[in-house]
């Protein structure tokens, strides 16, 4: 702006300050345009990850309630069969140390030691079950670490059983999960590629309007200088006739004054003729 306001100013200055004035309007305007379109900008990419950082939250958040709703469920469900099998371990010990204060319930106890070892070995080792057979005979402590082994081996299967339902549970609440994190990404995808070709367009929108302003600056101060120019020309072919009747002027006057100057001369030659 200044080059083209220097030479207005050289054509006409106060038209040109005042011209140069409403122009800074004009750009302060423009400049407040483009800060506060950055800000917005800057604000809309904090919105557009606070949105995909919030959403990606909220399906974990329900995910993990999900889970702890189902654990609760689980345990809820299985708390009948828990109880139960508490229960008829804990008559079975009863039965066991009752049967402990007599011979014939030792035998009872020896022939469940035995039949639950038989139980839990695919393959009994006959030399190895003879020796067993004769540890229960003859330990009380051994029939009883038998009778624990089967109860410690019943309440993992529970375990077990309970556990696969739970995994099954979860593992489809952390599909949909996953699910939905993949829809989130793709949303945030879509959204971020649209903020990206919006906001160019802004700024090629604004550059545009940049572009429209130097014109418009230029045409202001252009028209300043033309038209000083234009004035400046009148002028100068005003001043050739303004010439010409200034020295017309001054020639009449010449004359005349000449004419006055002769008129005495011819009086007193008229004068002397008639003396003669």
């Amino acid at each position: 702006m200044a080059k083209d306001f220097a030479a207005a100013k050289a054509a006409n200055d106060n038209r040109a300050k005042i011209e140069r004035d409403r122009q800074t309007k004009l750009d302060a305007g423009l400049s407040l345009q483009g800060r506060s379109m950055r800000h917005r900008h800057g604000r809309e990419w904090v919105d557009l990850a606070d949105r995909y950082r919030f959403k990606k939250a909220e399906i974990n958040k329900h995910a993990g309630e999900a889970i702890e709703r189902a654990k609760a469920q689980v345990k809820e469900q299985y708390r009948p069969a828990w109880r139960d099998l508490y229960a008829r371990q804990f008559r079975e010990k009863q039965d066991f140390d009752a049967h402990e204060a007599t011979i014939g319930g030792k035998i009872k106890n020896v022939m469940a030691a035995i039949k639950s070892r038989r139980v839990s070995q695919a393959e009994p080792d006959d030399k190895g079950w003879t020796a067993a057979a004769f540890n229960f005979l003859t330990s009380q402590k051994a029939r009883a670490a038998a009778l624990d082994k089967v109860h410690r081996s019943a309440r993992r299967n529970m375990s077990a059983f309970e556990r696969d339902e739970l995994g099954k549970i979860i593992g489809g609440i952390k599909a949909d999960r996953s699910a939905l994190l993949s829809s989130a990404r793709a949303t945030f995808g879509t959204d971020r590629a649209a903020l990206i070709a919006r906001q160019a367009d802004e700024r090629k929108d604004l550059k545009l309007k940049w572009r429209q302003r130097g014109q418009e600056r230029r045409r202001a101060f252009g028209t300043i200088t033309a038209e000083a120019k234009l004035k400046r020309g009148a002028k100068a072919r005003q001043r050739p006739r303004h010439a010409m009747k200034q020295e017309d002027t001054r020639g009449a006057h010449k004359a005349a004054s000449e004419g006055r100057a002769r008129a005495p001369g011819r009086k007193r030659s008229r004068k002397r003729t008639r003396e003669e």
